[in-house]
């Protein structure tokens, strides 16, 4: 016998079988969520479980419950030690899978939820660009038509200038003419002016001959009074 309060180092007789590997992350089954349903036997198993995985035991013998310490090792009536570890591993896997089907259910919601996200943020993007490109467009449109419009003006003026530019090299190849003609017409004085020179410096060689022939014809002159 074992008082209350007193850890009992008592073995129990035969340890229910390991749980299976999804469920041994769970916690212990806790007694206080079914022992307003289940009766003092069937309270006394699911402790003794709970001590056999925690390997604690605390004293029950005696307790509110009614339960002695020897009644906590032994079966359900007209259960073996084995069903009771099964009926626990079968339990323990059923709350493994419900928790796996409710993740997997979570991650489905999770999914459904960032994909429903994922098309409105694509759709706002779609007629964001929508919206961007016709405004884009307009704007390369606009600013396509402004530099035709320059380029044909520019051009314009070039043609303009370009129409100088031969209407003045008209101009230039008149003047350039007239330039010449006027090179030949005082080429042509210069020739004459040249030549009359010429009759100048005749005629003042025969002055300066007659002067001499003038002079000599005094001397005779003298001569012939004397």
């Amino acid at each position: 016998m074992t008082m209350k309060g007193v850890v009992s180092m008592r073995e129990p007789r035969l340890p229910p079988p390991p749980l299976a590997p999804a469920a041994i992350e769970k916690p212990p089954i806790n007694i206080s969520d079914v022992e307003m349903h289940a009766p003092a036997q069937a309270q006394a198993h699911i402790r003794q479980n709970n001590q056999a995985e925690t390997g604690i035991y605390s004293t029950a013998g005696g307790g509110d419950d009614g339960v002695e310490d020897d009644d906590l090792y032994e079966p359900l009536p007209g259960r073996k030690p084995e069903d009771q570890g099964s009926r626990l591993q079968n339990e323990a896997s059923a709350s493994a899978k419900n928790d796996t089907v409710a993740s997997k259910a979570s991650n489905s919601a999770i999914l459904i939820g960032q994909t429903a996200e994922d098309i409105t943020l694509a759709t706002l993007l779609q007629q964001i660009q929508s919206v961007h490109g016709r405004d884009i467009h307009k704007a390369v449109s606009s600013s396509a038509e402004g530099l035709h419009r320059s380029m044909n003006e520019l051009q314009d003026q070039l043609s303009r200038l370009q129409v100088g530019m031969v209407e003045k090299q008209s101009t230039i190849d008149q003047i350039q003419t007239a330039i010449a003609e006027q090179q030949d017409i005082i080429k042509s004085l210069q020739k004459a002016v040249e030549e009359k020179q010429s009759v100048i410096n005749e005629r003042d060689r025969e002055i300066v001959a007659i002067k001499e022939f003038e002079g000599q014809f005094d001397v005779f002159k003298k001569r012939m009074r004397v």
